[in-house]
């Protein structure tokens, strides 16, 4: 399979955002543009041989100045002391635990490469090891973003029921006394989920 994808929305006045001069508060398009690429195949001709899986994406997001959103798994705990937070939180730094700024305006790339073994290799089950990589360049950070994951898929059924470890590296950003967001250090996590999909 090989897919080549491109697409864009503009949705008029989606975004607001306050003047820094004054209190008036403005609005703009939300306006992302973007395209992506998958291809996935088999590395034999063999019924059930091992394949690989790759793909990847380009995309400008323009969702207002300054804008950043942090995604991460639910975790209330920032990791940090309230009082000393105060600056991060006027800023864009880390201030929600394991979260990390994965949507902003700005430019963003993503890319991901799994190899599944061979079908039945241990039982009626296979393995998916993969990696992951995104790079963002957003206006409100001064450092670009590099975020890395890589992980096992436990394939019980297929896609269908699943098992997976991965761990995520990701960067902290705080609010420096320029006013600038930059990555001070960087942090870890390992993550164990499991998905069913009922079809």
């Amino acid at each position: 399979v090989l897919n080549v994808g491109a697409g864009f929305i503009a949705q008029p006045e989606a975004m607001w955002y306050r003047n820094a001069g004054s209190s008036d508060t403005l609005t703009q398009a939300m306006k992302q543009v973007a395209v992506d690429l998958f291809y996935d195949a088999p590395l034999d001709t063999a019924k059930g041989a091992a394949s690989i899986s790759f793909y990847a994406s380009a995309m400008h997001l323009d969702y207002g100045p300054g804008y950043l959103r942090y995604t991460g798994p639910m975790n209330p705990a920032n990791g940090i002391n309230s009082k000393a937070a105060a600056p991060q939180v006027a800023g864009a730094g880390n201030t929600f635990g394991n979260a990390v700024p994965l949507y902003g305006t700005g430019n963003v790339i993503y890319s991901q490469l799994g190899y599944k073994f061979k079908e039945n290799l241990v039982g009626t089950t296979t393995f998916m090891p993969y990696v992951s990589y995104q790079y963002a360049a957003y206006k409100r950070l001064a450092d670009d973003l590099h975020y890395f994951d890589a992980g096992l898929n436990w394939l019980l059924a297929g896609q269908t029921s699943k098992l997976t470890f991965s761990y995520q590296n990701r960067p902290v950003y705080s609010l420096h006394s320029d006013g600038a967001n930059r990555v001070d250090s960087r942090n870890s996590a390992v993550v164990v989920q499991y998905q069913v999909f009922f079809n």
